[in-house]
């Protein structure tokens, strides 16, 4: 009995050392390859440019999410299509979706600058941009509709209100040099 206990023992042992050894070398698997990354990224023309003191100046990629400790996106800078984008997100709200707070685009060639609201109000916010015509910024309800416009325009600037469902309601504003009120029914 006691050969038994000690060939169960044995095996036990082996099979632990077995298991050791497949992480271990999943373990230098890992080290390799992310060495063999870093160095086709630093080797590779165009990815990433590395000083004389081995430090990478600079980096090429197409998107940078960062993220918090539970792995969720927090901050994202990269391309929108043709376009680059930076959004700064929230943390996740109780139905589990997340939203970006603060988002910087450029859009054909226009700057455009998003911040929105927290709690309740997560889709009210204030857009900015400026473009050929000039700068304009949008205040959004809680529907993510336009609530009033801002715009300065060559002819002046104006400001257009609209009603909870978006549709314009009134409006003022100075066109070539002369005060404009209108209501809209």
């Amino acid at each position: 009995m006691d050969n038994e206990h000690s060939l169960a023992k044995l095996e036990k042992e082996l099979a632990r050392v077995r298991r050791d050894l497949r992480r271990l070398a999943s373990a230098v698997g890992l080290v390799v390859g992310a060495l063999a990354l870093v160095w086709g990224l630093a080797a590779e023309p165009g990815l990433a440019q590395v000083g004389a003191d081995n430090t990478v100046q600079t980096v090429y990629a197409e998107a940078f999410v960062v993220v918090d400790g539970r792995g969720k996106p927090r901050a994202y800078l990269g391309m929108l299509g043709d376009n680059p984008k930076l959004a700064l997100f929230e943390k996740q709200d109780s139905f589990g979706k997340q939203y970006s707070r603060v988002e910087l685009t450029l859009t054909d060639g226009a700057p455009k600058l998003t911040l929105r609201g927290s709690g309740e109000k997560i889709l009210s916010g204030i857009v900015l941009f400026v473009d050929n015509d000039g700068p304009t910024m949008f205040l959004i309800n809680e529907s993510d509709l336009q609530s009033a416009k801002l715009r300065v325009t060559e002819e002046g600037p104006a400001l257009t209100l609209t009603d909870a469902n978006g549709d314009v309601r009134a409006g003022i504003g100075v066109m070539s040099g002369v005060p404009v009120v209108f209501p809209i029914r």
